[in-house]
């Protein structure tokens, strides 16, 4: 069992896996830390992508509309 994470104040991005290596030879594996310090991170044998959270992309695309929205409503209806 491999177990890996980032250590900075505390230890975030942990993932595990079972890997089964034969004597005298390697096994290339590959890990990903995560986006955010709360998100696992991803390992596997293959390379894989940066785990984010879900949602993430659509919610970083309201900030703006939020941002001019808001005046406005507070204007009109203030």
């Amino acid at each position: 069992m491999l177990d890996v994470g980032v250590r900075y104040v505390s230890t975030f991005g942990r993932a595990s896996l079972a890997v089964d290596v034969p004597a005298g030879e390697m096994v290339p594996v590959c890990y990903a830390k995560p986006q955010w310090s709360f998100l696992p991170g991803a390992i596997g044998l293959t390379r894989s992508r940066r785990p984010q959270p879900r949602g993430c992309g659509s919610s970083l695309r309201s900030v703006p509309a939020f941002a001019i929205g808001f005046p406005f409503l507070l204007a009109v209806f203030g």
